[in-house]
């Protein structure tokens, strides 16, 4: 399983992050993530699909995923979003699918994973386990154009940060050049898997928490312009709206204009990621 170009995982992909391991330091890299595979297809064995329904600032996404083989390995593949009424399918064997389960990738790279020691993450002892030398890999920006001018993310680290004692993922870490044609800057992203329940034999964070910073050098200053445009002129058609509409819609949207207001200002956003529910072996959502 050799991928060379894929797209950047989103926040929605991030949240359906787990990863079991046992590892201790004095394994290898490579012991520690074929530990944390076997394990991770154990778990897997009674699930066929699960349809997540979760909390995004205040927005609700749903996201359907099948278990499928991919080289031998059994991953989680997202196949269709459901957002404000909208459904998205996803490609059969695009980007998005085959990066849509993080163990995927981790055992793509784990052959350039070390071990980085041992921290505490929310009060537990975590196993961190770092991938370096990502330099040659390039990610397109999600939703973003292909072809010259498209945004590239380059990975330079990831740092997993692994619980041994419950075999699941407390934080994720990745550090990333940004370049697009006006040039390029860091970007970082910080995940926090909390809240753990177990659906069918696998656990499952209920409760994510995503930081990204460096956003305000990863868009050039006319994506800013044209984004507080759009937000303002977002605002001005609230103010226009009938009362009752414009309640009802501020309440699906929560603080979220502020929120990404700031975060155009500030180059960052915290954002907080909530299971609100979980359907196994359904099948796909009707239409």
């Amino acid at each position: 399983m050799r991928f060379r170009s894929r797209t950047f995982p989103s926040a929605f992909i991030l949240i359906s992050f787990l990863l079991p391991t046992g590892a201790a330091l004095a394994q290898s890299a490579t012991e520690v993530m074929s530990e944390y595979s076997n394990i991770y297809q154990e778990r897997l064995e009674g699930i066929r699909d699960l349809y997540v329904v979760q909390s995004v600032m205040g927005m609700t996404t749903s996201t359907y995923f099948e278990k499928t083989d991919v080289a031998g390995t059994f991953v989680l593949q997202p196949q269709l979003i459901e957002t404000g009424g909208t459904r998205l399918p996803i490609e059969a064997g695009s980007s998005e699918q085959l990066w849509g389960d993080p163990s995927a990738y981790l055992l793509e790279f784990s052959e350039r994973a070390e071990l980085d020691g041992m921290e505490i993450v929310d009060g537990v002892e975590t196993t961190v386990v770092r991938v370096v030398d990502l330099t040659d890999l390039e990610f397109s920006a999600p939703g973003q154009p292909q072809g010259p001018g498209a945004r590239e993310f380059r990975p330079r680290q990831i740092r997993v940060f692994l619980d041994t004692e419950e075999w699941v993922v407390r934080r994720m870490e990745t550090v990333a050049d940004a370049t697009t044609a006006t040039g390029s800057a860091e970007v970082t992203a910080d995940v926090d898997f909390a809240d753990f329940r177990e659906v069918e034999g696998l656990p499952y964070p209920h409760h994510m928490t995503v930081s990204v910073a460096g956003l305000d050098g990863a868009v050039s200053p006319r994506e800013m312009e044209q984004a507080r445009t759009a937000l303002e002129q977002l605002r001005n058609q609230l103010e226009s709206m009938p009362e009752v509409r414009r309640e009802a819609v501020e309440s699906m949207m929560g603080d979220q204009m502020d929120r990404l207001m700031e975060a155009l200002e500030s180059g960052s956003l915290t954002m907080e990621v909530r299971i609100q529910e979980i359907r196994v072996n359904e099948g796909p959502p009707a239409d």
